[in-house]
């Protein structure tokens, strides 16, 4: 019997995703059995203090016979100078973790850049870096105990549970660092946020290291911290909205990752209600204490602690009320015992019926990994999109939008904190309303006027080629149409959005607890605690988690008087600005380009070049396929020869106006007419166009083409998309004296380019010579015509490129007689010119783009990231968002 699993229509919902809570299936845990499993090793390279604390460390981590490194620059600064914000400088610690060989060139490259971050370039083997402060509240007072021969108040650290606080593990192919997805599934740090969880585990050690040294540094008669205190403490860190981003651009791997976890806690519920009884009982027994323990309130968001206690006691009483035999299923079981209880205390009943089957974690442990593809089905009618609405995201049309506020505000990034995303109320500066994914609401419901308003759309093709703003949103739709848990329930541009829903279900994966909600947009809370220490992976113990407890409760104190204490979030110091934050920082802290030429990888150069075209006014999901046909003009021609194209272009986007295009519709496919529209931004549009023809036609053949067009140079892309979708591409193009042509075709082995190619008449008998080769202005004849074998490119028109898709009854076959033929053209050397890029190299050069980047020189860097900041809000802008802002929206 399949197990049933919890519909994501509460799954996604604001009330379940508020209250989720760390399992055995968590990042953290996962990672720390992997190690154990694996005897995973960590040793101290060199720790390097002053008695203040100021110098380095470097530690090293060895599993499954390769080495990674984590760099430390440590320091201390007045309270008043450093701030945990993404965009805060002056960090008491600062770190990079690291592959590869290690040597004192290499650290002597990186030690100065660390303490930068976001401002700092790293090499490619840098897999993350981080930062953090020492803890306001109680840092001083666990050294000064320690110092003086005592241990800290267990007490005191109960009601925060770190001593130290992080506030990011950034990385992934960013500022030169290497690119997660292009890990092999055998790499040691492969599985998700395993690498992040490493960092952490490493400057956790650190920490306790930093601890002891600096009693040590005070007294003579100092003492360690004791090993019980240390697996108790874990490091804090503080998450702000910018979790949300995460959420709303990656719907593919929340529904993943989801999934994952329903899965197993289906399976779970449907073990026998007789199972594992004993062992749930006794963590009940634990996870009650954990909560009678510590003074969180929830901050009137969450549940307080001493409510989920309360809750799971009853949970106890009515799971033991039975004295009879137990039938039935833990679904049953639970369902009954939790009934007019709290959502969170579902949830921590869910990770402990995980807890106590390992084996279901086990199997599940590894199903994380989520692969993200988003396209144009362009053929799918308007009725089949329109049903798709309605059925996937009626969650999105309460009566009216705009009575409930649902499309308020809009997402953007300041000009004096780049990395920070923050929301603003629309219609005051709207032409800095850029489309971002954080819209689906509002795009939907612009969606649905396009699909319901009178016009003559019979498919997603023509839709958005008239609306190509709707482009984004509709890949997202089509691309997760069977993702049930791809979308939170909520609008992120509401006016009463609020983020810590979905900060608290990203955080319960990652493994985050003791989490505490500061309105209007963080949470606060620790990693690893409760994990093992480093001695403990060498000696194959794991830690004390789920659910750590104090050690060494003082005799006599009971746990009420623990219980009762404040929570101390008023002793921290008050946010500063990043124009205060700025006034701070050193000159040395600034970037610099010392080499000419950059490592550049593929999320950095999207993240650049889709904001430059935001802000030159290209809707987002044109803007995110341009950037891609940047990135395969590179990959094909290891050349740099798309991203010169595209910062080529750009300027003349900036500075002059949109005409707009005329399209004209004919039989065999679509007529593109440029006016003042550079023709590169119209690739996509004409790709479908010729697809969706090719889909609908008896011929399987299908063609768009483009007049007053260039941009040559990305127009490979567009047969090899064609090709992935099971087509012959075809494109031919001459502008200005200058042509060429190129083939794409799908093969067994993969996706085979021919470029320069000439074009057999007999693959496509309806490529006629009117459609080709001459005027428009008649609609051309489907019926084959006599002509040459082949077509060359010199028989084009002067200024037009032409697009064709072939969909055969058999794609390969097609595809196979085609390469047979190619290959005798060019054996005969009919084809001077004539370049096969076979589907094995192709991998090959697009794989290196992606795992090793490519150099980019350090002035069309810059002129990019000049572009790129147009898409910033400038600050005399967000002043006046801000003052028109609902409180909550800050």
């Amino acid at each position: 019997m399949t197990p049933t699993l919890r519909p994501a229509s509460y799954v996604m919902s604001p009330e379940c995703a508020g209250a989720a809570f760390p399992t055995a299936l968590s990042f953290s845990r996962s990672f720390f059995r992997r190690m154990i499993r694996e005897n995973w090793r960590m040793y101290v390279v060199r720790l390097d203090l002053d008695a203040e604390g100021r110098g380095d460390a470097l530690y090293r981590l060895t599993g499954v016979g390769q080495d990674f490194h984590l760099l430390i620059v440590s320091t201390i600064f007045p309270q008043n100078q450093k701030v945990d914000r993404s965009f805060g400088i002056n960090w008491d610690v600062s770190a990079a973790l690291c592959q590869g060989v290690w040597n004192l060139e290499r650290e002597a490259k990186l030690k100065p850049e660390i303490p930068k971050q976001y401002l700092g370039r790293y090499d490619h083997d840098t897999l993350c870096f981080t930062r953090g402060n020492r803890s306001e509240r109680i840092f001083d007072d666990v050294v000064e105990a320690l110092a003086g021969g005592n241990q800290p108040d267990p007490a005191t650290m109960a009601s925060v549970g770190y001593v130290f606080r992080t506030t990011a593990f950034a990385g992934n192919g960013m500022f030169g660092m290497h690119p997660y997805d292009s890990m092999p599934l055998d790499h040691p740090l492969g599985e998700p946020y395993h690498l992040q969880m490493a960092a952490a585990f490493m400057l956790r050690e650190f920490v306790f290291d930093l601890i002891d040294h600096l009693a040590r540094a005070r007294s003579a008669v100092a003492v360690a911290l004791d090993p019980s205190i240390k697996r108790y403490l874990g490091l804090g860190n503080s998450a702000g909205q910018g979790l949300i981003p995460f959420i709303a651009n990656h719907p593919h791997i929340m529904h993943r990752w989801c999934l994952t976890r329903e899965e197993a806690i289906a399976e779970a519920m449907n073990r026998p209600a007789n199972s594992v009884a004993c062992d749930v009982e006794k963590l009940l027994d634990k996870a009650i204490s954990y909560f009678t323990e510590d003074p969180r309130d929830g901050n009137g968001i969450f549940t307080s602690y001493s409510t989920l206690a309360a809750e799971l006691q009853t949970v106890r009483q009515r799971l033991m009320a039975n004295t009879g035999p137990v039938v039935g299923d833990w679904r049953g079981r639970l369902d009954l015992a939790q009934v007019g209880l709290s959502p969170e205390t579902c949830e921590v009943m869910n990770t402990i019926l995980l807890e106590v089957n390992p084996e279901i974690v086990a199997r599940f442990e590894t199903g994380f990994r989520a692969a993200e593809t988003f396209d144009i089905d362009p053929a799918m009618t308007i009725e089949e999109i329109d049903k798709l609405v309605t059925e996937r995201y009626a969650w999105t049309k309460p009566p009216s939008l705009v009575d409930h506020g649902w499309t308020s505000n809009f997402w953007y990034h300041p000009e004096e904190a780049p990395d920070e995303p923050r929301r603003g109320r629309r219609g005051i500066a709207p032409e800095r309303e850029f489309e971002s994914k954080m819209d689906v609401v509002l795009g939907l419901e612009r969606l649905r006027a396009a699909i319901k308003a009178p016009c003559p759309h019979t498919n997603v093709a023509e839709l958005l080629a008239t609306r190509p703003e709707l482009r984004s949103l509709v890949s997202r739709i089509q691309s997760t149409a069977d993702m049930d848990y791809a979308e939170l329930r909520q609008s992120y541009v509401a006016a009463d959005y609020t983020p810590f829903a979905g900060e608290r279900l990203l955080l319960s994966f990652y493994g985050m607890e003791k989490l505490d909600p500061r309105p209007p947009r963080s949470v606060k809370g620790a990693f690893l605690q409760g994990a093992p220490l480093a001695m403990d992976i060498f000696e194959g113990r794991d830690g004390e988690w789920p659910f750590p407890l104090i050690p060494h409760i003082e005799k006599g104190r009971p746990l009420t008087a623990i219980c009762e204490q404040t929570p101390l979030r008023n002793l921290e110091t008050p946010e500063q600005t990043p124009t205060a934050i700025r006034l701070l920082t050193s000159p040395e802290m600034g970037r610099v380009l010392a080499d000419n030429e950059l490592p550049f990888y593929s999320i950095e150069y999207r993240k650049l070049m889709i904001r430059s075209l935001l802000a030159s006014g290209v809707s987002l999901g044109v803007a995110e396929e341009v950037t891609q046909m940047g990135e395969f003009a590179d990959a094909v021609s290891g050349t740099g020869a798309g991203i010169s194209e595209l910062l080529h272009r750009l300027p003349s986007l900036f500075e002059r106006e949109r005409v707009q295009t005329q399209i004209r519709l004919f039989e065999w496919g679509a007529s593109l007419v440029v006016g003042s529209e550079p023709a590169f931004l119209l690739l996509p549009t004409a790709l479908d166009l010729a697809v969706a023809t090719a889909k609908r036609m008896d011929t399987g053949f299908g063609a768009a083409t483009i007049d007053n067009g260039s941009g040559f140079a990305l127009f490979d892309h567009l047969v090899f998309r064609a090709a992935a979708r099971g087509m012959i591409g075809l494109i031919g193009w001459r502008y200005n004296g200058e042509e060429g042509s190129t083939i794409a075709l799908p093969r067994e082995q993969g996706i085979e380019i021919w470029k320069n190619a000439a074009i057999p008449g007999w693959l496509a008998p309806n490529f006629t010579r009117e459609l080709a080769f001459s005027g428009m202005d008649a609609p051309v004849s489907l019926n084959p015509v006599s002509r040459p074998w082949y077509v060359r490119s010199d028989d084009l028109i002067d200024n037009r490129t032409v697009i064709a898709c072939l969909a055969p009854k058999s794609a390969i076959y097609g595809a196979e007689a085609l390469a047979k033929e190619l290959r005798l053209q060019k054996r005969a050397g009919m084809e001077e010119q004539l370049e096969l890029i076979a589907a094995d190299q192709l991998r090959a050069r697009l794989q290196h783009t992606g795992t090793n980047g490519y150099k980019i020189s350090a002035n069309l860097f810059l002129i990019l990231e000049s572009f790129a900041k147009r898409w910033l809000l400038p600050e005399n802008l967000e002043l006046k968002i801000k003052q028109a802002t609902v409180p909550s929206a800050n």
